[in-house]
């Protein structure tokens, strides 16, 4: 299916110890750090089907078209190194494209064409997303399918904390808008595409201010838009969650593991 995606792509774009007890000022800061990371994996997180955060399972094939060779291979290079720092492998030997990222000028009349002609296809995950992806108006928009027991195959359970399917992301699509993103420079899109690639975000308009995702959305500051430290939190506490577990247990991990990382890194700069 992905080869038949990939020709209609091509024709369209041709031509424990006791501590003291915190004060009450701690305890509001705490407690807004918290609320705020909450916030933040609730806006990103994009439940499949089966009610579960989807991920890549352990290899990755990106391909990119649209730009020159020189611009492709970094784009490819970034995605390759935020990956394997997540325990991924890139371009495994053998690895057919699984990933592909196009460029160009007319995404918008692309998207809407191709959930047109591959609405069997692209709408599996459900038809909100396939009409998210055809009608958002951000100058990037993705869509991805899985397999509900990629990680393993579906086993039986009869918990309330886990559930028999496993979903792995087994394709995901990238369109870029090329008119949209002169502004931003190459390290800064493939940073936003690395972001997009692995985290499979939902599809939305309003982004965290912490996350490279709003950088088409806010102001640009003296600084480059790079992968945030919420970005790379985020990022590992999605891939270190349970596979198996259900959509607000994998939520909390992210949050813990956010957590962790941001007091973690309180205490280096004390």
């Amino acid at each position: 299916m992905l080869k038949s995606l990939a020709i209609t792509l091509a024709l369209l774009v041709a031509p424990s110890s006791t501590t003291p007890a915190p004060s009450d000022g701690d305890i509001v800061v705490e407690g807004r750090k918290r609320e705020a990371l909450q916030e933040f994996v609730q806006a990103l997180t994009d439940a499949d089907r089966t009610r579960q955060l989807a991920r890549w399972n352990r290899a990755i094939c990106p391909s990119i078209v649209g730009v020159d060779e020189g611009q492709a291979a970094l784009i490819e290079q970034n995605i390759a190194r935020v990956a394997e720092s997540l325990g991924l492998q890139a371009y495994p030997q053998g690895c057919p494209t699984t990933m592909l990222i196009v460029f160009d000028n007319e995404a918008q009349a692309i998207g809407a064409a191709l959930a047109k002609n591959q609405t069997v296809f692209l709408g599996q995950q459900g038809r909100d997303r396939l009409t998210d992806f055809a009608e958002t108006k951000n100058p990037v928009r993705w869509i991805s399918l899985s397999d509900p027991c990629g990680f393993g195959g579906c086993t039986l359970t009869g918990s309330r904390l886990s559930k028999s399917e496993r979903p792995a992301i087994n394709m995901m699509l990238v369109l870029v808008d090329g008119q949209e993103i002169g502004a931003f420079g190459l390290n800064e899109i493939s940073d936003y595409l690395s972001m997009v690639a692995l985290g499979n975000p939902v599809l939305g308009e309003a982004w965290p201010n912490t996350s490279i995702l709003s950088m088409f959305s806010r102001e640009r500051e003296d600084q480059p838009f790079l992968l945030t430290d919420n970005d790379r939190a985020y990022l590992t506490g999605l891939y270190t969650s349970r596979t198996d577990a259900t959509g607000p247990l994998q939520r909390r991990s992210i949050i813990e593991k956010m957590t962790n990382s941001d007091d973690a890194a309180g205490e280096q700069s004390d």
